[in-house]
């Protein structure tokens, strides 16, 4: 399994580098990719992300929290993705990637 560890300060930024980090895995052939992020030290928000790839990416992918491991100094819960997808359904599932996180999300900061 691939673990990625997203260290930015600016929300925003994390979901973006989640949704290519999730788009490589695919690329690259990989199963399983474990995910930790700034954003997940507030349980509410990996929550919410759990959510967002569960109702996007339905039968193409098993979400679920991974085990608590170190991060930036602490204990913390991250993120198990298991894709389940065939070859052929590939680039479709690349699309339905890029289109996560692209509702309004409270916690990411609005920019004007």
């Amino acid at each position: 399994m691939k673990t990625i560890e997203v260290k930015n300060t600016d929300a925003r930024e994390n979901l973006t580098t989640i949704r290519a980090c999730l788009v490589k895995a695919v690329k690259d052939g990989d199963k399983e990719v474990c995910i930790f992020s700034t954003l997940f030290f507030v349980k509410g928000n990996l929550d919410r992300v759990k959510t967002e790839i569960n109702s996007r990416l339905g039968s193409w992918c098993h979400v679920k929290s991974s085990r608590p491991s170190f991060f930036c100094g602490f204990m913390m819960t991250g993120l198990e993705v298991q894709f389940l997808y065939d070859d052929d359904e590939k680039e479709l599932l690349i699309s339905r990637i890029l289109s996560l996180f692209s509702s309004s999300w409270p916690f990411a900061g609005n920019k004007k």
